[in-house]
């Protein structure tokens, strides 16, 4: 005979007590995730509503208040349930004295403003990927991502239907994690698939310059129809800016890509590209703007700090600059030419859909990317 409560309730047998708990302790992470993602450094700052919410009464926000938020309302609705899962957050406090449960931002934890700075902080750790099923939710996502690891935030890329008028998902994101480290550990992971499709990943800035390039070539293609010449040296002159090309010799032990960026990224030159592969002795930097090259070697000198390692810094002129110059130009072109035709590819069914992504995998790195800023939103976002 089953044990019963004192109310005549069947007891829970031990396995699915154990169930009970485990699913108890989900719901609990999930609604402190999603709290702390409300009130965090990153969605916060602008979320309107939030804002006008936290002048008043010292911060502090009725439940009643935060189950207007569809997310959280759909996880739970008791104010109990929520304040035990607020219990072991360093961000939050619950006040349960009054007639309704509130909860606020700690005061010991002060909001952090999204300046130039921390916003280009917040892009170097993030990645971009591509490859989901057009029907997944941002549920899935969570659900995908979680499998690898903590993150920060998820960003699902949508596109304005034009019978519809609907925003819809196309299948990409962008994800910011806690560190760069962390995001890099992403990206090195060897196969990454999501239902057995293998997913294209890079860094968030490279995914934006890419884009950029492309519109740019297709503007510039369209305005110079017939093979004109002119056309070549317009995309030459807008695209690769002379005086930002600097060759660098040194020890290049252990140094990446990365780390070349961001060491001229703290010393405010935003990097366009770096030409540089693990093991080799030289390097070019391309920065991206006219005479940002000129101008380092004449304000940093000709020897710059990379991870510890110190590189000469040469700045490229005459001949070399216009052949580097060129060759990276046609090196790109051919790159975004090789794109297209995969996208067509698979927008016919064909090989070419069902290959990319391990192709675009393999040229991580190999064509000219580039640092550049772009908007930000998130994880668990309404």
């Amino acid at each position: 005979m089953a044990d019963v409560t004192a109310n005549g309730e069947a007891k829970p047998q031990n396995g699915e007590a154990e169930k009970n708990e485990s699913d108890s302790a989900k719901l609990h992470e999930q609604i402190l995730k999603q709290v702390e993602y409300y009130f965090g450094d990153i969605n916060l700052p602008k979320d309107k509503f939030m804002l006008e919410q936290i002048k008043q009464n010292d911060g502090w926000i009725p439940m009643s208040v935060m189950m207007k938020f569809q997310r959280l309302a759909k996880l739970s609705t008791d104010p109990k349930v929520i304040a035990s899962a607020l219990e072991p957050s360093e961000l939050m406090e619950v006040d349960d004295t009054g007639e309704e449960l509130k909860i606020r931002r700690s005061p010991g934890h002060p909001l952090t403003e999204i300046t130039d700075e921390k916003f280009k902080e917040l892009q170097m750790r993030s990645i971009y990927c591509k490859g989901f099923p057009l029907d997944y939710t941002m549920n899935d996502l969570i659900e995908f991502f979680n499998a690898f690891g903590a993150f920060e935030n998820i960003i699902m890329r949508k596109y304005k239907d034009k019978l519809t008028k609907s925003f819809k998902f196309k299948g990409s994101v962008f994800v910011t994690y806690a560190t760069k480290e962390k995001a890099k550990e992403f990206l090195d992971l060897p196969d990454v698939k999501c239902k057995d499709k293998e997913l294209i990943r890079m860094w968030q800035l490279e995914q934006i310059e890419q884009k950029k390039q492309e519109i740019l070539t297709n503007k510039l293609k369209r305005s110079k129809k017939a093979g004109d010449a002119a056309g070549d040296e317009k995309e030459l002159k807008e695209s690769f800016p002379k005086g930002a090309t600097l060759h660098l010799q040194g020890d290049y032990t252990n140094l990446t890509r990365e780390d070349i960026k961001e060491a001229f990224n703290k010393l405010g030159y935003e990097t366009a590209f770096v030409a540089f592969n693990k093991g080799e002795k030289e390097a070019h930097i391309r920065l991206n703007r006219e005479d940002a090259g000129k101008d380092f070697v004449e304000k940093e000198g000709k020897e710059i700090d990379v991870a510890g390692s110190k590189l000469e810094a040469r700045l490229l002129e005459g001949e070399e600059e216009e052949q580097f110059l060129r060759k990276a130009m046609e090196d790109r072109n051919a790159y975004l030419k090789k794109c297209q035709q995969a996208r067509q590819g698979g927008r016919r069914g064909g090989k070419g859909g069902k290959g990319r992504g391990k192709n675009m995998r393999k040229r991580k790195g190999s064509i000219e990317t580039s640092d550049a800023p772009s908007a930000k939103k998130t994880v668990v976002a309404e």
